[in-house]
């Protein structure tokens, strides 16, 4: 913050004198109390990610909020991919299975569309899943069968 001050001060001393200038320079506007005691903001109400291994709450809630997750990636590819295999494979997960889907979902968007489409290696947070190889598999027939409609249409 005193960065951030020190900046503005200099570049109000070129834009903008008088005692507007001199109650900024002499530390008349302070950073809020949360601010200062190191505290996170009160009013942003952003609840904290919940770590999925240590779970502990119903299997069917956290598996809402996975589907939810997986339509909601960020990228149209991604969500159209991921939402549809939760659609389909969801609901018939065990708690382990669950959990090493949360683990694919925690990736970023672009690596997370990579390892499923097999265009790179997994990382050695789902490197070995069972539950990633079955999405890749799942995957990979989308994209033959897509392929093969495609063929079919253009003859």
């Amino acid at each position: 913050f005193k960065m951030l001050r020190s900046f503005s001060s200099k570049l109000l001393r070129q834009v903008v004198p008088g005692a507007f200038h001199r109650s900024l320079c002499a530390g008349a506007i302070k950073p809020p109390a949360w601010e200062a005691e190191g505290l996170v903001n009160p009013e942003a109400n952003v609840p904290e990610p919940q770590d999925t291994r240590e779970w502990q709450g119903d299997l069917s809630i956290l598996k809402r909020r996975l589907l939810y997750r997986s339509r909601q990636t960020g990228w149209l590819e991604t969500d159209l991919l991921l939402g549809t295999w939760a659609e389909e494979h969801l609901s018939g997960l065990s708690q382990e299975q669950t959990l090493q889907y949360a683990d694919v979902l925690k990736l970023e968007t672009p690596q997370m569309f990579a390892v499923v489409t097999g265009n790179m290696p997994a990382p050695e947070t789902v490197q070995g899943s069972e539950l990633l190889e079955s999405i890749q598999s799942w995957a990979m027939e989308r994209r033959l069968k897509s392929q093969k409609e495609k063929q079919a249409a253009k003859n």
